[in-house]
């Protein structure tokens, strides 16, 4: 049963405010005898005594707290004073600190975790488990998959069925390096393997009875295609400085009204379209001949023209919807 007295007696006999519970601090039920007191004060006190804690804060702080206790528990007239002011009620549990030594880790370095609740009667820091209402530890943290982790201390109050938890992310600073040392590992391997296949298919016998063909994109780049025959661009090859092409759409230079434009996946041409400029619009076809139903109609910068019937030729007039000629 978590309990919280409202006041306390010190020595001088003044009444001062307070949120502590003396039986809860040195771990005895309200009716322990003088001697479990004592008992479990000697013990607590050989643990927290800051001589053997480097004079630590957190060492320091639960000694002086221990000490207090001790005092006044074992004082048969303090005692009874404290007891006829303990009061019970059902208050949250709160978490008075909780604190990490560092704000990032690397693999297997040890954190150390500090944290103090009242009004608790069981915490867990997750993810390790279950630990005292009021610690320190250090754990050795061998993580080095994910790029930070979590860590929530959370304290309960059973008989409440209220809780409250504080929660820290420290950053994972091995996961950051193995993440970036791959990364480059995967782009230079990528890299290599576009340039081998270049040179094997640039020094393939076969890739003479290929058609070599130069187009200069409208960005000024100059690609390198290798045709299967002299009329299909469809399945050629595309090259940029003798690598292969990456997933991209590119538009040729053209002196007239015509011009050109492919998309390339996987190194090879997937769609090739004709472009011509007819006014204020430009009609992608799939073929060199005049537009057919299905070939699209875009404005001059390229975005999709409106609705409506457009003038192709002198007798010849298109009903265009959703950017596709229809009839």
């Amino acid at each position: 049963m978590v309990r919280r007295p409202i006041v306390i007696l010190f020595d001088n006999g003044v009444i001062k405010y307070s949120m502590k519970d003396y039986y809860y601090i040195l771990g005895v039920k309200k009716g322990a005898s003088v001697e479990e007191i004592k008992k479990a004060y000697r013990k607590l006190s050989l643990k927290f005594h800051p001589d053997r804690n480097n004079g630590d804060e957190f060492f320091t702080e639960r000694f002086k707290e221990i000490n207090e206790a001790n005092e006044i528990l074992c004082d048969t007239h303090k005692r009874a004073e404290y007891d006829s002011i303990f009061v019970y009620d059902n208050s949250e549990p709160i978490i008075e600190y909780f604190k990490i030594n560092k704000t990032s880790f690397e693999f297997e370095e040890e954190v150390t975790f500090s944290w103090k609740t009242v009004n608790s009667d069981q915490v867990i820091l997750e993810p390790f488990g279950k630990v005292e209402s009021a610690g320190q530890k250090t754990y050795r943290l061998k993580n080095w998959k994910n790029e930070s982790i979590v860590f929530c201390l959370r304290a309960e109050n059973k008989r409440t069925g209220k809780h409250v938890q504080q929660i820290f992310e420290l950053k994972n600073r091995t996961y950051r390096e193995l993440y970036d040392h791959f990364y480059k590992v995967y782009q230079n391997e990528i890299n290599i393997k576009n340039t081998q296949k270049a040179h094997e298919f640039r020094d393939n016998s076969s890739f003479s009875k290929k058609h070599i063909i130069y187009k200069v994109t409208r960005d000024n780049r100059t690609l390198k295609i290798a045709l299967i025959n002299k009329n299909d661009f469809i399945g050629a090859k595309v090259f940029i400085e003798d690598k292969i092409s990456k997933d991209e759409t590119y538009i040729f230079k053209s002196l007239s009204n015509k011009s050109e434009k492919i998309v390339v996946r996987n190194g090879e041409i997937s769609k090739h379209y004709f472009l011509e400029k007819r006014g204020r619009f430009i009609f992608e076809k799939r073929s060199s001949l005049k537009p057919s139903i299905g070939d699209r109609v875009l404005m001059k910068d390229l975005s999709v023209a409106p609705d409506g019937n457009y003038i192709y030729s002198m007798f010849k007039k298109y009903n265009v919807k959703n950017g596709y000629i229809v009839k």
